[in-house]
């Protein structure tokens, strides 16, 4: 039995689930940013990244910004849509993909 208190894991896991979305988030908006250095840029034109992707989680050719969507919660993904979301160089990625594929793989 783990010596840590219940709460402390899950506010663990908040903190860690909080700090992946800031990432996508802030990895949106510099994207965005690097996209257009023109002034009068407004970042409300761009439109979500998985308007961009196919069902296998493919990317359209061609796009050079969209808003990041947070692969745990947003509606009507595929697992292939959440899975290419996630950021493969992130330290707890293959628990972000554990934890995709026990909420909803099949």
């Amino acid at each position: 039995m783990s010596s840590k208190p219940a709460y402390r894991s899950r506010f663990n896991r908040i903190l860690a689930a909080s700090a992946v979305a800031t990432s996508v988030v802030l990895g949106g908006v510099a994207l965005a940013s690097g996209a257009n250095a023109e002034p009068d840029f407004d970042i409300s034109q761009l439109r979500p990244c998985t308007e961009y992707m196919d069902a296998d989680g493919n990317m359209a050719p061609g796009v050079e910004a969209c808003l990041p969507v947070d692969p745990f919660t947003e509606p009507d993904l595929t697992v292939a849509q959440r899975l290419h979301l996630l950021n493969p160089e992130s330290p707890i990625y293959q628990q972000m993909v554990q934890e995709i594929m026990d909420k909803y793989g099949k």
